[in-house]
């Protein structure tokens, strides 16, 4: 049972944002709006967590969502 329950956070993991950056992408584009470039959000995120790279896919993601 353990490892359906790893198999589907592995799954679901790959649709949508990390739940580890989320807020921060979020409040990211709040201040940001539409303009803010992958590489200040990548910044930011990085300031916020350390050793986080942020991926292309999670700043896509988020610019839908939240721009």
């Amino acid at each position: 049972m353990k490892n359906i329950k790893l198999f589907e956070t592995f799954v679901s993991e790959s649709k949508g944002i990390h739940p580890a950056i989320y807020s921060h992408l979020e409040r990211f584009f709040k201040k940001h709006g539409n303009k803010g470039s992958f590489n200040q959000a990548k910044e930011y995120v990085a300031s916020k967590m350390k050793d986080w790279e942020l991926s292309k896919d999670d700043y896509t993601e988020a610019k839908k969502r939240f721009a």
